[in-house]
């Protein structure tokens, strides 16, 4: 593998360097069947709080191909949880959740990492019709094997 002028450089250029696709802080995730999330997994810390990314616009465009008019592109971990804006970490949400109870929902998640330390996230995707648009996402978040926050968001 060529590792570039500088094998041990986590990025060729860190004031200029971009990750165009989204990927260098995506969860670890599961697909169905049909190539739809079906869930992810990603470990949080405190070093990650605040350094995500905007949905870039060819994700936004990926995205608005799959979900309904006036959906965003919703992250799966958001960018305060150092989720990035690229395809691999989004999916199509109702805006009203997206900006609204899935926010609240990850700004209290962002305080308890900010107390407490590392967190473990996993995200559970329901579909009742099929499809690549999930109706519904499971969100639990677990410290030492514990969970200690979960909600369920209803994307419908």
């Amino acid at each position: 593998m060529l590792g570039g002028e500088n094998n041990y450089a986590y990025a060729p250029n860190p004031i200029t360097w971009i990750d165009p696709l989204g990927l260098a802080k995506c969860p670890t995730i599961t697909r169905g069947a049909n190539g739809e999330i079906a869930s992810a997994r990603a470990t949080v810390s405190a070093a990650d709080l605040k350094t995500g990314t905007a949905v870039n616009s060819s994700a936004r465009d990926a995205i608005k191909a799959i979900g309904l008019l006036g959906d965003d592109a919703g992250h799966i971990p958001g960018k305060v949880l150092g989720g990035q804006g690229g395809k691999g970490n989004l999916f199509p949400q109702l805006s009203k959740i997206n900006r609204g109870d899935y926010r609240m929902f990850e700004k209290s998640v962002r305080d308890y990492i900010s107390q407490h330390g590392a967190v473990d996230i996993e995200w559970t995707f329901k579909y009742a019709n099929g499809g690549l648009r999930p109706t519904g996402v499971q969100y639990d978040v677990y410290q030492n094997g514990t969970k200690i926050l979960g909600d369920f968001f209803r994307n419908i």
